[in-house]
């Protein structure tokens, strides 16, 4: 049954706490540091879910079983764990959901804790050619949905067309859908970057901390720009003038790689500290770090196309504050003349005082 390929893990942690992007953060991080302790390949696909290199097949089932059971009780309500000979196929057994019990070549364990789900190499071929397109993740779902218009169902069905055939329904595209359909897909995990720290460096004790601040925060924002990397979390630390430690972080919800930021950020950092004599020695350093979209990196570099944005949002959150639109659809509910209901939208007022007449 067991074979000598390396196999992947794809978890899914179910915790409806989660609702906000510190939260998230801190989750994600909390959850690299438990997968650490059996193996140190790992990827974040979101902060829940995650892609582990377990090993080799005889190795990697028992150790999944002492992930799985040692995740809940620490992080969630629930977990799927699905173990494959590729991400590509263990994320989709991932959101078979129910439908996984068609399959008989899959080993399902199903638990109050959640669901375990193990595919052999020997069968990996017979359970990829049945899969339905729905789980074929990688491809936009726009083009699965088309697929699914046009009839096709499974994987092998998509396999089974030739590219040329398959670019009448899909363009270019129709080549990366082919690929994927053959199990064609990266198989290896992109690994969490590591942090940077930059020192906070003065001449002499008399200089200047301001300036050593905001030039510690300028080469930190120059080597997140050389990577095309945003940082999630900012923290100050180092040793003070008695010996003792100390540190101040900052959260962000967005991967931040701004020079402007850092520096403001890391001044109100060094005012959290509160200390009253210059410290030893100090460092800057940025955790969490993520590649950063074009869109991101655009915002960052044009400050007055962020300002702009954030102008925008805030006029459209008050329009929708001012003039809510369910107070048209009560007017006609009412028996309201045309001129009324336009009446309702400027003065909503109106009709709501009615109603408790």
């Amino acid at each position: 049954m067991f074979g000598g390929v390396a196999m992947i893990a794809f978890i899914t942690v179910d915790n409806e706490e989660i609702v906000e992007q510190h939260h998230a953060y801190a989750l994600r991080k909390s959850l690299i540091s438990f997968y650490q302790q059996f193996t140190p390949y790992l990827e974040a696909y979101s902060p829940r879910e995650f892609f582990l290199d377990l090993g080799k097949e005889e190795a990697a089932w028992p150790l999944a079983h002492r992930i799985w059971e040692a995740l809940i009780p620490a992080y969630g309500q629930k977990a799927t764990l699905a173990l494959a000979p590729s991400k590509l196929l263990a994320r989709a057994l991932s959101l078979l959901g129910t439908r996984a019990a068609l399959f008989p070549e899959l080993v399902l364990e199903e638990k109050p804790q959640g669901t375990l789900l193990f595919l052999s190499s020997d069968r990996a071929g017979a359970v990829q050619r049945r899969l339905p397109l729905e789980v074929l993740w990688p491809l936009e779902l726009k083009l699965r949905e088309h697929l699914l218009k046009l009839g096709f169902q499974t994987w092998g069905e998509i396999a089974a067309l030739s590219p040329a055939k398959l670019k009448t329904h899909l363009g270019q595209d129709a080549y990366f859908a082919w690929d994927l359909s053959h199990g064609k897909w990266v198989n290896s995990l992109n690994l969490p970057q590591e942090s940077i720290r930059i020192p906070v460096y003065r001449e002499d004790e008399d200089a200047d901390l301001t300036a050593a601040l905001e030039t510690a925060a300028g080469k930190l924002a120059q080597v997140l720009a050389a990577r095309w990397l945003g940082c999630r979390e900012l923290i100050l630390a180092g040793v003070s003038r008695e010996g003792t430690l100390f540190m101040q972080k900052r959260l962000f919800t967005e991967p931040c790689s701004s020079g402007a930021c850092l520096a403001d950020e890391t001044f109100r950092l060094w005012q959290k500290l509160g200390l009253t004599a210059p410290p030893k020695e100090m460092y800057l350093e940025a955790g969490g770090l993520e590649p950063m979209a074009a869109k991101q990196l655009n915002l960052f570099g044009n400050q007055a196309a962020r300002a702009k944005e954030e102008q925008l949002n805030r006029l459209l959150a008050r329009l929708r504050k001012d003039y809510p639109a369910g107070f048209l659809d009560r007017a006609g509910n009412r028996g309201k003349s045309r001129r009324e209901q336009m009446l309702a939208f400027y003065d909503p007022w109106r009709f709501r005082r009615e109603a408790y007449e």
